[in-house]
């Protein structure tokens, strides 16, 4: 054999391996995504029967939960007399909006608490308010005021 003709058989002998080679890796990385692509399958079905169980069970308490609602809510309730009377009781006592040199028009007032247990008093809020509203330079630089309702919380 010339050497042309053995560096010939070298080199497709080369390819042969060549070619095996890549034939054999080919079927690997087919076995390879094939494995993946099933174990991505798995875990979706496995990922459904437990939502699927968790849901149902929670659809289970649930129905419980309102068949217990359902129940209670047929129970006539007894009106709360204190709470009612604490109401009453608010209700009558007497409010102040409280504006300084004014209110502005069309803004409606914040509602604050006095608290009869801290010591608050309304006549003293009144009489702070008064004072500010005499105020003329004052009055003269901040124009309108947003409105502050006072009422006892307590």
């Amino acid at each position: 054999m010339t050497n042309r003709a053995q560096a010939l058989t070298v080199s497709s002998n080369t390819a042969t391996i060549q070619n095996r080679w890549y034939k054999d890796n080919d079927s690997d990385v087919r076995r390879l995504l094939v494995a993946q692509v099933m174990a991505k399958i798995l875990t979706i079905f496995v990922l459904l029967c437990v939502s699927g169980f968790a849901s149902n069970s929670a659809l289970f308490r649930r129905n419980q939960a309102d068949a217990r609602t359902s129940r209670s809510k047929h129970r006539k309730r007894k009106p709360n007399l204190k709470a009612q009377a604490k109401r009453k009781e608010l209700a009558n006592l007497p409010t102040y909006i409280a504006c300084g040199c004014g209110c502005c028009g069309g803004v409606k007032p914040q509602v604050k608490c006095l608290y009869r247990s801290k010591g608050d008093d309304l006549q003293r809020i009144i009489d702070e308010d008064k004072k500010t509203a005499a105020n003329t330079s004052l009055c003269a630089r901040v124009g309108c005021a947003t409105p502050r309702k006072y009422k006892y919380c307590d």
